[in-house]
């Protein structure tokens, strides 16, 4: 029988089995434009529902962990600096929406979908950014519930989850 631990006493990071695919989207952003035309249809749509997919497994994921926040209360002062996990499901997502919108006008016709004057492409570039930027404020909203604590002096972490905030914080 599975034994669920308190928030108080350490976190489980659920989040960590999606993050092969929280990276496809970005992955298919990157390689797109050294793609043939006939190929980056296919990697352009590939990403957009890999990263779809990874982002409503997180979304679940958030809504557990959520739950135990708001049961459990804050972990342990000690302990905080591993809850700079839950960052990373939203921040590659936002990545990968951005970086999926801004090859969408060179794949998308102008009339693909719609008849109206402006492009399609140009309306799934602006959608995918507006998508894109809400998903980082998501992002941003979970770093600062976390970001004071970061500074403890006494981790009760093994190293690689304690040094994570760190390195991560720097690249922010």
């Amino acid at each position: 029988m599975l034994a669920m631990t308190r928030a108080g006493q350490g976190m489980t990071w659920g989040c960590l089995q999606i993050y092969p695919l929280l990276v496809v989207g970005t992955l298919a952003g990157t390689i797109l434009p050294g793609q043939p035309e006939a190929a980056s249809w296919r990697i352009f749509l590939g990403g957009v529902l890999f990263q779809g997919l990874a982002w409503v497994v997180s979304f679940l994921m958030y809504g557990i962990y959520m739950q135990r926040l708001m049961t459990s209360s804050l972990p342990s002062p000690s302990v905080r600096p591993g809850m700079f996990v839950s960052v990373g499901p939203a921040g590659y997502t936002a990545a990968g929406l951005i970086s999926l919108a801004e090859r969408a006008p060179t794949l998308l016709s102008e009339n693909y979908w719609t008849d109206i004057a402006v492009p399609d492409g140009e309306v799934v570039r602006i959608l995918g950014i507006m998508a894109g930027l809400f998903i980082i404020l998501f992002a941003y909203w979970f770093f600062f519930i976390i970001g004071g604590p970061l500074s403890s002096p006494m981790p009760a972490l093994p190293w690689p989850p304690y040094r994570l905030p760190r390195y991560s914080r720097v690249m922010l």
